[in-house]
């Protein structure tokens, strides 16, 4: 199924406004819809003692959350006014929990663009995690970093590859942005003791009976650790300048990752090209 209708997680960060950037260059090659979320909630303190404010004070965080509602809105037309498509851009304000709205409500689009972990926005009500909104919504995500270069579309697309469910289900999401234009780069990354790459030749089958032509490229590690992988995978990546890589997000549970660190940790804190992801 071909992406028609995405969604931006959008907020007053610069990394959100990295994701919007994205996601209109992708109106413009795709003919999709762009919606932008925005969400704002009483933050941090208040949020928790807002019975006990006196009115006066209760009335004045409303307004200031008013005038960053207002911000924001004009921000997004303004952007989409100079670079997208009007008539296809649409936007949605709500209230509550910055990533849970994003979270429910990605489930009627097709895709998310949301940008790399950033606490430059003004309220930290707002601030949004894309490790949850990539477990948690179901869709797959376009992951944005806030080094974001727009540059040209070379139509160059990198799958990281294990063999694995996350990886398998990422590559399913992303068939429609694979075409006999692109080029195409299945990336292994492995030590004396793998056999994933003995599966790539059913791999490029695969894409080949779907019109696509790929190429496989082997990455060794002097062994397989969350950091040498996730390194190699950015510096092959890097070295090519994709304009995305395709890649399973947490096959090891998210609380593993935090607690010692993963693939998927590192290339979301670290990456500097696009990441479409699913878990």
């Amino acid at each position: 199924m071909a992406v028609r209708n995405t969604l931006v997680a959008f907020n007053d960060s610069a990394s959100s406004e990295m994701a919007l950037k994205a996601a209109l260059i992708f109106q413009n090659k795709f003919q999709t819809h762009v919606t932008g979320l925005s969400t704002c909630t009483l933050s941090g303190l208040s949020a928790q003692v807002v019975g006990w404010l006196p009115d006066t004070v209760h009335s004045a965080l409303r307004e200031a959350e008013s005038r960053l509602d207002q911000d924001v809105a004009q921000k997004w037309d303004r952007m989409v006014r100079e670079n997208g498509q009007a008539d296809k851009c649409h936007w949605l304000q709500l209230t509550g929990d910055a990533n849970r709205n994003v979270v429910e409500q990605g489930r009627f689009f097709d895709l998310i663009f949301v940008g790399q972990f950033d606490t430059s926005t003004s309220d930290i009500g707002t601030i949004l995690h894309p490790d949850r909104i990539a477990l948690q919504s179901g869709r797959p995500i376009l992951h944005i970093p806030i080094a974001f270069d727009p540059g040209p579309v070379n139509d160059h697309l990198i799958v990281a590859w294990d063999g694995k469910r996350a990886a398998a289900r990422a590559l399913s999401e992303a068939l429609h942005l694979l075409g006999p234009a692109n080029t195409v780069t299945i990336l292994t990354v492995e030590d004396d003791a793998s056999d994933i790459s003995a599966g790539v030749g059913q791999l490029l089958t695969h894409l080949e009976r779907h019109g696509i032509q790929a190429t496989h490229q082997s990455v060794k590690v002097k062994r397989k650790s969350h950091r040498f992988i996730a390194q190699a995978i950015m510096e092959a990546s890097s070295a090519q300048r994709p304009d995305a890589l395709i890649m399973g997000a947490y096959e090891h549970s998210k609380f593993q990752e935090d607690a010692f660190g993963g693939v998927t940790e590192t290339i979301l804190r670290e990456a500097t090209f696009p990441i479409w992801m699913a878990h």
